[in-house]
């Protein structure tokens, strides 16, 4: 049995690692760059001529100002006078690729991963160039203070180039997402999710790397003398945790959006949910105990494994066993008693699922064995879940084999309360 203690410490652990992991992925998932900087084309020509195109049947008086303003004072205005004196060579770089996106051009630019999925699907409508076409950049590829841009959302500047033998612009726009998109915002243009989650991917990958972690099992070396519990058993209750965990974990984030949105006035979502979660966490826990959990008898003892410990008692050092049959504490029927009264309150009483909850946690019962030793310690083996389904078809084993060793079985069945049947 000594050879399988550090294989057991590693199953408890592979599932604790499972949890920290998923967790840690979808933090990571849900990570948002709230300051963005977009680069767009103005064709300031075709600008002006737009100013009279009658789209909408009407045609405002400061339109037909606009319209028949020389180009010069008609850009300056546009502009508020905010272009650049910037050295223009700085970004021909720029003025190439954002241009080449402005004429639709866009698997010809080496900035196609930075424009929206959302424009593209609309490029269809932008044939005649009457939006051009954000191109999105973190704060560290273009820095605020080149433009003087402050951190006010849709700040601006103007870069003018000399290019092709004409004057050429780019506007230069800040973007606060922290503070104009949150919850319910609907924003026209969302930025790639690359350049907005841009720690998606490495979230992502750490949730797959973690449950492929949390399912692969070490080969213990089968021994009949060895009694643990199944491992189908183990695997179903790893599944029903991880669908507690992961739904209530990403909900709130989902309706969020982000986790730089998670402000005063919504926190309470993510509090109610992921106190939820916990449920999940629990049962991924008390998985990972019973997957560590092993015991074996020799000739003169038992040997009693768990992630954490590793017990050798002699036969002459119990002094009984009992079935012993296990309840939900007071304190916990209360609070789904609770659930259910605020459930009724708030008019949703026709949904089974706090009623449900509250008629389980009252009603389950887990049967196991209590071993009594004589330095006062006891051990719990729980041979069944809490709508008694057995988990453990070796106990009968057990039972047999302390009575072998003249160990007495008390006859009543003792009732206890504890909060997890663990071992």
């Amino acid at each position: 049995m000594d050879n399988n203690i550090y294989l057991r410490k590693i199953r408890y652990w592979q599932k604790i690692i499972m949890a920290m992991a998923i967790i840690g992925g979808i933090l990571l998932c849900f990570q948002k760059n709230t300051e963005l900087i977009s680069m767009s084309y103005v064709d300031f020509s075709l600008q002006q001529k737009n100013e009279i195109k009658k789209s909408y049947g009407f045609i405002s008086e400061d339109k037909k100002r606009l319209s028949k303003l020389p180009l010069e004072q008609y850009i300056l205005e546009k502009t508020n006078g905010k272009i650049s004196t910037l050295p223009a060579n700085e970004f021909v770089d720029y003025f190439e690729n954002i241009k080449l996106i402005y004429d639709g051009k866009i698997k010809q630019s080496k900035f196609q991963d930075k424009v929206s999925s959302e424009d593209l699907e609309r490029l269809s409508l932008y044939t005649n160039n009457y939006y051009s076409m954000p191109v999105f950049f973190t704060t560290k590829e273009i820095p605020l203070e080149k433009f003087n841009l402050t951190k006010t959302d849709k700040d601006f500047a103007y870069i003018e180039g000399y290019f092709n033998n004409k004057k050429q612009y780019l506007k230069v726009e800040y973007n606060d997402y922290f503070t104009n998109a949150g919850p319910m915002t609907s924003i026209f243009s969302e930025p790639p999710s690359n350049i907005w989650y841009p720690h998606r991917k490495i979230g992502l990958a750490i949730i797959i790397i973690g449950l492929l972690l949390g399912f692969l099992r070490p080969s213990v070396k089968q021994n009949n003398n060895i009694i643990e519990y199944p491992q189908s058993k183990i695997i179903i209750s790893d599944i029903l945790g991880l669908m507690l965990l992961i739904f209530f974990f990403v909900l709130p984030l989902f309706i969020i959006g982000s986790i730089p949105a998670l402000n005063s006035e919504w926190i309470i979502l993510p509090i109610v949910f992921w106190s939820m979660a916990i449920g999940g966490l629990i049962i991924i826990y008390s998985s990972a105990v019973y997957a560590s959990f092993q015991l074996s008898f020799t000739e003169k003892e038992i040997l009693i494994a768990t992630a954490g410990n590793f017990k050798k008692y002699q036969f002459s050092d119990i002094v009984k066993f009992e079935q012993v049959t296990m309840e939900n504490p007071k304190w916990f029927k209360r609070l789904f008693f609770w659930v259910l009264l605020l459930s009724l309150l708030s008019g949703r009483a026709t949904s089974p699922g706090s009623a449900g909850s509250y008629m389980l946690a009252k009603s389950a019962t887990y049967q196991g064995l209590a071993i009594y030793f004589n330095d006062d310690t006891i051990q719990y083996i729980w041979f069944t879940d809490a709508l008694g389904n057995v988990l453990l078809p070796q106990y009968q084993e057990i039972i047999k084999r302390l009575k072998e060793q003249g160990i007495i079985l008390l006859n009543n069945e003792k009732v206890i309360e504890k909060f997890l049947p663990l071992p």
